[in-house]
This record gives structure tokens, C-alpha cells and sequence, in this order.
């Protein structure tokens, strides 16, 4: 594993982008694979006109049994999370996260807005990366 002292950079080695309804007027959302880290999903930015969902999920910053980026909430486990457009990963040490302009390392209390959604239309899309699935999934906003 290679150390990176002090150097700060947005991790872009492999940023793969699905377009959600199959063409490309769907919405596109990102999928940051860190090395040597989580996998990282990233909704696509949104309408400010659009209604937003309002539930509110609490609890520590960490990585699931499958690799991918959540919540582990003390109320219902770990929730897999799409994170707001604008979320960046810098490989330091430690692994920081900034989300809607707050800056996270793993195990860090975080309290996100947002709201479940099920992850089933979102893999037959090819929108959401399988191997994060779950019957649902909590989308930030």
C-alpha cells in the first residue's frame, strides 16, 4: 500500500458513470471505486424545484461487509448511501470524505437529509453497483 504524505488529491482513478434510464437523458450517477477503499455512489444533481425527501438518517461514517460507503445508525445497522452531487473522497491519512461541505473520516458521527428508495430499479438500470445492493437504499439530498 502506498502512503500518501500530506498530498491531497481528489481520488479519480476509477470513476465510472451509469445513466439511470438506460439513454442519456437519464439521470447519470457516479460510482468512485477508492483504492484501498469503499465504493462510493454519487446522485446526480438535482432539480431545485424538485421536492426533496425529508427523513433524516444518523450515525457513524463506515464501510459496509461489501465494501461500499454508509451509515451504520445504532437504530437499524448499516444503510448503504447515494450521497449528495458534489461529495468528494481525498486518499490522506485518513481517508477524508467532504459531504455538503463537511469533511468526514470513517467513524465520524454524520447526520444526512434525505429518504429511502429501493435499490431494484436502480441495478436493472445498471445505475447502481449490485454488489452495494440492499433492499433499500438511503439517497441523501
Amino acid at each position: 500500500m502506498t502512503a500518501y504524505r500530506g498530498a491531497r488529491f481528489i481520488v479519480a482513478v476509477l470513476v465510472t458513470a451509469f445513466a439511470a434510464s438506460g439513454c442519456s437523458t437519464g439521470p447519470t450517477y457516479e460510482i468512485l471505486e477508492v483504492p484501498d477503499g469503499p465504493t462510493v455512489m454519487i446522485a446526480p444533481p438535482r432539480d431545485p424545484e424538485e421536492m426533496s425527501q425529508e427523513a433524516l438518517l444518523e450515525g457513524a461514517l463506515s464501510v459496509g461487509s461489501t465494501g461500499c460507503l454508509g451509515v451504520q445508525a445504532s437504530d437499524i445497522g448499516f444503510v448503504p448511501v447515494i450521497f449528495p452531487t458534489g461529495t468528494t473522497v481525498f486518499k490522506d491519512e485518513p481517508l477524508t470524505f467532504t459531504v455538503a461541505d463537511e469533511q468526514y473520516t470513517l467513524g465520524d458521527a454524520i447526520a444526512i437529509g434525505g429518504g429511502f428508495t429501493e435499490t431494484k430499479p436502480l441495478i436493472e438500470a445498471n445505475a447502481y453497483p449490485e454488489k452495494c445492493a440492499a433492499v433499500e437504499v438511503f439517497s441523501a439530498s
